[in-house]
């Protein structure tokens, strides 16, 4: 990953936003399912129209994001990542967490925004096993780890 002016996050980001008007992006945005085939272009459109790196880097810079995520991430309503953060301060104010929890709950909130997504299933996970080896619950009790799941479950229907 050589980072010649800027880095491969920067150069794809500018690449797809530039690709604003494309047909199959546009259908992302629109939060209409696409075709396999549309999948097909959207892969070789990112991975090898443009020059900038493969399917391993981008793999490296975003994880296994799904690409019309990745799409709809990069246009990322800004208003998504207000709301998740006012989701989780407000589970915050309305519960006595210790420091630890705290910091569990801010996890969450960066990963969602830098990232555009989170599954549940990623909290017993790393960077969610940092503060304890069995991730969420290790660090909350089962009625609060229950909550936080559905709140993260409710995640994926944003946006």
């Amino acid at each position: 990953m050589g980072n010649n002016n800027k880095s491969y996050k920067d150069k794809i980001e500018v690449y797809i936003k530039q690709k604003r008007s494309d047909k199959v992006i546009t259908k992302v945005l629109e939060g209409a399912i696409i075709t396999e085939q549309e999948l097909t272009y959207l892969s070789g459109l990112l991975f090898e129209d443009s020059n900038i790196g493969d399917k391993v880097s981008f793999e490296q810079e975003y994880g296994f994001i799904t690409l019309d995520q990745f799409i709809r991430w990069v246009f990322s309503i800004s208003k998504d990542k207000l709301q998740v953060s006012q989701l989780f301060n407000e589970f915050i104010s309305n519960h006595d967490l210790n420091d630890s929890q705290v910091d569990f709950i801010n996890k969450i909130t960066d990963y969602f925004n830098e990232r555009g997504y989170i599954e549940s299933s990623m909290l017993f996970d790393p960077p969610f096993t940092d503060t304890h080896s069995k991730g969420l619950l290790g660090v909350f009790d089962f009625t609060l780890a229950r909550e936080i799941n559905e709140m993260v479950e409710g995640l994926s229907v944003v946006g």
